[in-house]
């Protein structure tokens, strides 16, 4: 059980939604997600965070690296902190600052003999290796600066009501455990509980740090660490409740019953809603067979150094997972000076017009079928080289002339 609370378990988010309906005369299953921040797309726990390929890779790297640590198997533990180091900035950033925390609490302030003198030194190194990665060794490049701006200069907060519907059912039975002062003093002086301790204050510290410094995506260190540190230090508690009321008795079957229908509301109801739901949500990316067919003939050798340019956001943004073309605009924050190259993608589509970027490139323009008539401009004189039910590709040379 306690295995899947840790992966499964979940805050009141979506409960939350549904009281506010009621009292505010909505409809009781209207905007329920309101509170979990993306509508549930950010994970505040932890499970659904495999929905997401890269971020269960980001994950198996932090949590890999925690265990191997506990397991004082300190070189694996280095090497998969160094992966997850070059492989993501922010939670990246989040292992490492934990780790430097609670290696400086062990090391210079209780002065723990359980960790090697090296281990905050190699936490600074991999602090150092961090920044020089994202920031210094790509140099002046200026497209780099502009990934990086677009990416650093977002501000998504992670809103109070959220905090208090995501964590205070397992912070109050976290709180009850500590009701005695002997609970509370012999719970920290194990030494995985101290790591749990600074990884919940730091990662909520990082969730929070507009309230110290410019916000940069605050609500990117959530993604399920806060409450993984909070089930961690919570798992005792959580199985005294089990222990607490009487055998078989059907009180205990009443209060297990409502708890875990509670700790499991917020993953039941939101994955019950995406099953019924149509496949259309702005945060999900769903692949059409049309897309696909397009893509496996785009895949000829002979287009590989042409640049790729459609309609649709979808498609221009798949093109780049699917096939080794270049587009024009792809993922918002991937691309450089984002909102100029839409600006002329768009125009594009309207008037035909192009910029002097595009001269002398091979262009492999992709066409919806419903909205060929808005671009008969853009089809005339041009060689059609593929179609199928949805799509109509053209090839086309950007001569200087032009």
């Amino acid at each position: 059980i306690g295995l899947l609370i840790f992966a499964w378990g979940g805050g009141v988010l979506t409960l939350g939604g549904m009281v506010t309906n009621l009292l505010t005369g909505h409809p009781l299953l209207s905007q329920i997600f309101r509170f979990d921040p993306g509508w549930g797309w950010w994970f505040l726990n932890l499970g659904r965070n495999l929905l997401y390929p890269t971020e269960a890779w980001y994950h198996v790297l932090f949590f890999g690296s925690i265990f191997l640590l506990l397991k004082k198997k300190h070189a694996f533990h280095y090497l998969l902190s160094f992966i997850l180091v070059i492989t993501h900035p922010f939670t990246g950033v989040e292992l490492i600052l934990i780790l430097l925390a609670w290696g400086v609490f062990e090391k210079l302030i209780i002065k723990s003999t359980e960790l090697p003198m090296h281990f905050i030194v190699i936490q600074l190194l991999l602090l150092i290796i961090l920044y020089l990665h994202y920031f210094i060794l790509p140099g002046n490049n200026p497209e780099h600066q502009q990934c990086i701006q677009q990416v650093m200069n977002q501000i998504w907060l992670l809103p109070l009501t959220s905090i208090v519907l995501a964590y205070l059912p397992i912070a109050i039975l976290l709180l009850f455990g500590f009701l005695k002062k002997e609970s509370f003093r012999d719970f920290f002086k194990k030494t995985h509980n101290r790591l749990f301790l600074f990884w919940f204050m730091v990662s909520f510290g990082l969730a929070n740090h507009e309230l110290f410094v410019t916000p940069h995506q605050p609500v990117h260190f959530t993604r399920g660490y806060i409450w993984s540190a909070l089930v961690l230090m919570g798992i005792p508690q959580i199985l005294k409740l089990f222990h607490w009321t009487p055998n078989k008795s059907i009180f205990k079957i009443i209060v297990i019953f409502i708890f875990l229908s509670v700790i499991f509301s917020d993953n039941l109801i939101w994955f019950a809603h995406k099953g019924l739901s149509s496949h259309n949500s702005k945060y999900g990316v769903f692949i059409t067979h049309p897309q696909k067919d397009l893509f496996a003939f785009l895949n000829n050798e002979k287009y590989h150094r042409s640049l790729f340019i459609s309609q649709e956001h979808q498609t221009n943004y798949l093109a780049t997972v699917y096939t080794p073309l270049r587009s024009w605009v792809a993922h918002m924050f991937n691309t450089p000076d984002y909102d100029r190259k839409q600006s002329i993608l768009n125009d594009f589509f309207v008037t035909g017009a192009h910029p002097p970027e595009w001269k002398g490139k091979q262009l492999l323009i992709a066409f919806n079928k419903n909205k060929l008539q808005q671009v008969a401009h853009t089809l005339h004189a041009n060689k059609i080289i593929f179609s199928n039910e949805d799509y109509v590709l053209i090839t086309s040379k950007i001569t200087h002339k032009e």
